[in-house]
């Protein structure tokens, strides 16, 4: 029982390290800047949400794939509030 916990807070703690590497990643390519420690984690959290959608979507069978761009950290609420009329 012990090693079957030890394995899943190792992956736990991979993934962690994955998704915090991919964060960083974005960051560097898209030229982000937060203005503290809150804001850092509140896009970090927007950021592993819509990364979380991209790649299970991507999993899947669709005549299309999803990718990031400059609103990958953003809110669901920012995001409709840019698009206007145009929300669904």
């Amino acid at each position: 029982m012990r090693t079957i916990i030890t394995i899943a807070l190792a992956a736990a703690a991979n993934a962690a390290t994955e998704m915090e590497a991919a964060f960083m990643s974005y960051i560097s390519d898209f030229s982000k800047n937060y203005s503290s420690m809150n804001e850092f984690n509140l896009r970090f959290e927007q950021f592993v949400r819509n990364y979380s959608q991209i790649i299970t979507h991507n999993a899947e069978d669709h005549q299309f794939s999803l990718g990031l761009n400059q609103f990958s950290d953003w809110t669901q609420e920012e995001y409709k509030s840019m698009l206007g009329s145009f929300a669904a």
